[in-house]
């Protein structure tokens, strides 16, 4: 259904969409079907690709610690959350994530300090990716990885960036 390939017809009845039907026909591939879809959505919680892009746009890149505490955290896909994200991301910018998750003893006291600023309750799992949380940047990562030509993901660096920002705006348009 997320990718707009079947619908229901009646209750227990399903029916290949015309995407769908060009899709299986082999007309086009399934990168381009994704790709049209993150960008026709704006649902948060769905498909948070087209407002994670938006984000990308002002504050060029990311990491695991940014994402957190500004796109995770996202409830809506309204400008004053965006303006939040992009705060946050900035704010967030003077910590290396690698550097930050070598030391326990150090991570415990900054991830106190982030929880307590910005009202949330992240643990040490969360912070070093062993959560759901984890996953998830790794999939927003790996599905943007998609936009090849205007978005960079180095899982290694834990940073989702920019790639070509002139690319991005008119992606956006679209």
């Amino acid at each position: 259904f997320r990718l707009k390939l079947i619908k229901k017809e009646k209750k227990d009845d399903y029916r290949l969409t015309e995407l769908g039907k060009k899709l299986l026909k082999e007309e086009i591939k399934f990168e381009d079907v994704f790709r049209k879809i993150m960008l026709s959505e704006e649902d948060i919680k769905e498909y948070p690709y087209r407002t994670v892009l938006k984000i990308l746009l002002k504050s060029d890149k990311f990491n695991f610690l940014q994402f957190l505490y500004g796109i995770y955290t996202l409830q809506d896909s309204n400008i004053n959350s965006i303006e939040r994200s992009i705060n946050i991301i900035n704010e967030l910018s003077k910590y290396n994530y690698n550097v930050l998750v070598a030391k326990k003893e150090n991570r415990i006291k900054i991830l106190k300090t982030l929880n307590e600023k910005y009202g949330f309750n992240f643990t040490d799992e969360d912070l070093i990716m062993k959560t759901t949380i984890g996953n998830q940047f790794k999939y927003l990562g790996g599905h943007l990885s998609l936009f090849g030509d205007e978005i960079r993901y180095n899982l290694k660096e834990k940073i989702i960036a920019v790639k070509n920002k002139e690319k991005l705006k008119r992606l956006l348009k679209k």
